[in-house]
């Protein structure tokens, strides 16, 4: 039994039984929390009289919790030694609202919650949760103010008010009230064509059949298309029914063009298959401007049970999938709210950007953008009834 315990002494000191480096006396490496998702280097979380080599190596921060990474260091014999510590990444980001009524009518009797009209996100929790603060009685008639309140799994939140109206019938929409400016692409040339501008449209089967020598005697220059579209992450893709009809036609006369795909992918996976429709579709077709990822299916978003950060990780991997098999660019599009409040900056600073904001003046949004949705009640020759037009800046 001895011999038996002396073998196993041994082959624990050959395995398991590793001495933990120890800094030299008088040493210190302190370090700090971390946000989750954040795109830090080692030297940015920790303070040390080291002389650190790898202090360029980015963290882990995908993760909450207690994380681990290596630190190499010169000890007083100019050697390199290794040393392990821990940081805490963290989650002190509020959720959002991606839309929430301040007014939200019911009728009395009908039980529903008021958070059943709203849609919210978070950076990092998948499924967040809503409640609603305030006193209300279903059963009485009247107007009760309250809040929204949503959380993440970290605790943190975020309010809104409401007015919640409970009725005895709901209130008649006038849709009389509701008029479009149908804004001629004429008054789009006139008030931003320039040398370093162009003019264009973007269309897909909902225009029905386009008559482009119209279209480009109006003045469009360009013409954005859809390829394809998905309405669900569980649907596949379908090639728009008048792409092939589309880039034809409009090649013929002389316009350019890129293309866009609606997707509801919702995965670094699905996004991947997504890219790879679009290079199949495409078969190697000549593209003036870039591929656009269109993601807009907000009001579906905690449905599909994800967080924005999943979200911004399916662009990522569409585009490396477009850069990694093909000469095509890629292009994100989304409006000024969800720009400013979903995508991050690794995506904003490194791709080019369609921006959609409706407004008849000069956009404020404070980002850089490559092309400009002005409206979505545009009117050209060419073409029946409505048209998103954009301005493309060189």
């Amino acid at each position: 039994m001895k011999k038996y315990l002396l073998l196993l002494l041994c082959l624990l000191s050959l395995t398991g039984c590793e001495k933990k480096e120890k800094l030299p006396e008088g040493s210190y490496i302190d370090t700090m929390d971390v946000v989750v998702n954040s795109d830090v280097e080692l030297k940015d979380v920790i303070d040390t009289n080291l002389e650190i080599e790898n202090k360029d190596t980015k963290l882990d921060t995908k993760t909450v919790g207690e994380q681990h990474v290596k630190v190499h260091y010169k000890n007083n014999n100019d050697k390199t030694k290794t040393y392990d510590i821990k940081y805490n990444v963290v989650d002190n980001i509020k959720p959002i609202f991606l839309s929430a009524p301040s007014t939200v009518y019911r009728l009395i009797n009908e039980d529903s919650n008021p958070c059943d009209s709203i849609s919210f996100a978070d950076n990092y929790s998948k499924v967040p949760t809503c409640e609603i603060e305030g006193d209300y009685d279903i059963s009485v008639v009247g107007d009760y103010k309250v809040k929204y309140v949503i959380k993440d799994d970290a605790g943190n939140k975020n309010e809104k008010n409401l007015t919640l109206k409970i009725v005895e019938a709901y209130p008649e929409v006038n849709k009389s009230n509701i008029v479009s400016e149908m804004i001629p692409i004429s008054t789009l040339i006139e008030k931003y064509k320039n040398d370093n501008t162009e003019i264009g449209i973007d269309i897909s089967k909902f225009q029905g059949d386009i008559d482009y020598n119209l279209v480009k005697n109006a003045g469009a220059e360009f013409v954005m298309m859809r390829i394809g579209v998905s309405n669900s992450p569980e649907q596949e893709i379908s090639i728009d029914s008048k792409y092939l009809q589309n880039i034809q036609n409009a090649k013929a006369v002389g316009l350019k063009v890129g293309v866009y795909l609606y997707t509801t992918a919702t995965s670094v996976e699905s996004g991947i298959d997504a890219a790879n429709w679009v290079l199949n579709t495409l078969n190697g077709e000549e593209l003036d401007y870039p591929i656009v990822f269109d993601w807009e299916n907000w009001s579906k978003f905690r449905r599909y049970e994800i967080s924005l950060t999943d979200l911004n990780d399916t662009f990522i991997a569409f585009a490396d999938t477009i850069k990694n098999n093909s000469n095509y660019k890629v292009m994100l599009y989304g409006s000024k709210f969800y720009l400013e409040n979903v995508w991050e900056d690794r995506i904003k600073d490194n791709y080019p950007i369609w921006l959609a904001h409706y407004t008849n003046k000069m956009t404020d949004y404070k980002g850089k953008f490559y092309m400009w949705q002005t409206c979505s009640d545009g009117r050209i020759d060419g073409i029946n009834g409505d048209v998103d037009m954009d301005i493309l800046f060189k």
